[in-house]
């Protein structure tokens, strides 16, 4: 990831739309300034993906040593799974509110959790799929079982009956009269 992109007009538009669509803890004033803590990208990620992300880990911060904090953890943690690895340059530049950085992190964050989204929707219409023919192939065991046990049943009746038929004489048969 090239951090040395920069935006054109529409795309930063685009972008402070859809951050202004989130519901996040603060909101969008000096984008360079509301991020430098890393605590909005959490929330950001935690919203649409709430299970990678625990949010006790990352604390609101003005002091440059917490926001480092927050943003090594967050890099570790959870960006470093998306392909984002923030190199130490960089977490001093959002750290610092360094313009244009945070945008360029959005862009590529928003990328990834679209990416995330789609793969989670195909291995949920995987799993829908899945018991379904799972269920048909229960049928079909289910009919394959009846149609033996049905079959069982007529044999059955068809040797009980061939042996009533060819009956052997019994004990009662030799009776002393």
């Amino acid at each position: 990831m090239s951090w040395e992109m920069e935006l054109d007009e529409t795309l930063l538009e685009d972008l402070y739309i859809w951050i202004d669509s989130l519901p996040l803890s603060r909101p969008k004033k000096r984008i360079e300034r509301d991020f430098a803590d890393g605590l909005l990208i959490a929330e950001i990620i935690r919203y649409y993906l709430p299970d990678l992300i625990e949010m006790h880990n990352y604390t609101p911060a003005n002091s440059l040593q917490q926001k480092k904090a927050n943003w090594g953890i967050l890099n570790k943690k959870v960006l470093s799974n998306f392909g984002l690895d923030l190199p130490d340059v960089i977490i001093n530049g959002l750290s610092n509110g360094k313009p244009g950085l945070v945008e360029v992190l959005l862009f590529n964050l928003r990328l990834k959790i679209d990416e995330e989204l789609e793969l989670q929707q195909k291995m949920q219409q995987q799993q829908i799929i899945t018991p379904r023919q799972s269920s048909l192939s229960h049928m079909t065991t289910t009919t394959t079982t009846a149609r033996t046990n049905k079959t069982n049943q007529t044999n059955s009746l068809t040797i009980n009956r061939s042996i009533k038929s060819t009956k052997l004489p019994s004990h009662k048969d030799n009776r002393w009269y």
